[in-house]
C-alpha cells in the first residue's frame, strides 16, 4: 500500500536507462534461475524524469516479475525492455484535462516498453487486469494487487501505462513526462 499512496512521493530528476539496470539487478537472480533471456535496447541521450524512483522501480519490478511468471511454463523465454524517447502525436484519453499535470500533443515523453514470449494475456482476462484482488494465477500466488498498484503510481507520476498482446506474449508500455512538472 505504500507504493500506491501520494503522501510519500519523493520526486527526483532520474536517468531511465540508470533505473531500469538497477532493477534489473535486484532480479537477476531469478532471471537467471527461470532461464529468461534478456536484451535491452536503451535509448542514448534520454532526458531526464522528474519521478519517485523507488516507486517507479517497484512498478519495474512487478512487470519484469509478471512476465518472468508468465514464462514460466514456455520453451522460448526471451523479454525485451527498450526505451525511447519522442513527442507524443494524440491523447487517447484525458482529451479534455485542463491541468498541466496531464500528458498532452506535443509533450516530450520517455517510453519504457517491455516485452515478452510468455503466450499474452488471457482475452477474457483484459478488461479486469487493472482491477484489485483481480488475478488469473491460481490461488495462493500473488494477492491480484500488482498492477492495479502499478497503474496507480504511474498516475501519481501523471504518466500512462498500457498492457497489451503482441505476437507471442504481453506487451507493457509505460509514457512519463520527460522534465519537470510540479505537484
Amino acid at each position: 500500500l505504500d507504493f500506491a499512496s501520494d503522501r510519500g512521493l519523493t520526486l527526483e530528476a532520474t536517468d531511465i536507462n540508470t533505473l531500469l539496470t538497477s532493477a534489473l539487478l535486484l532480479l537477476e537472480h531469478e532471471l537467471k534461475s527461470k532461464r529468461v533471456h534478456v536484451t535491452l535496447n536503451l535509448a542514448v541521450d534520454l532526458p531526464t524524469v522528474l519521478i519517485d524512483p523507488r516507486k517507479m522501480e517497484q512498478v519495474i519490478i512487478n512487470l519484469v516479475m509478471n512476465s518472468i511468471q508468465a514464462m514460466e511454463d514456455k520453451e522460448k523465454r526471451q523479454m525485451t525492455i527498450q526505451t525511447s524517447s519522442d513527442v507524443l502525436d494524440s491523447i487517447e484519453s484525458n482529451q479534455g484535462a485542463r491541468t498541466k499535470e496531464h500528458l498532452r500533443s506535443g509533450d516530450k515523453l520517455v517510453t519504457i516498453t517491455i516485452k515478452d514470449t510468455g503466450g499474452g494475456i488471457p482475452k477474457e482476462s483484459l478488461a479486469n487486469i487493472w482491477d484489485p484482488f483481480f488475478t488469473s494465477k491460481p490461488t495462493g500466488v500473488g494477492t491480484g494487487l500488482g498492477l492495479s498498484v502499478t497503474r496507480k503510481i504511474i498516475e501519481l507520476h501523471h504518466g500512462q501505462i498500457s498492457l497489451e498482446n503482441g505476437d507471442d506474449g504481453a506487451i507493457a508500455t509505460i509514457k512519463i513526462k520527460a522534465g519537470k512538472f510540479e505537484t
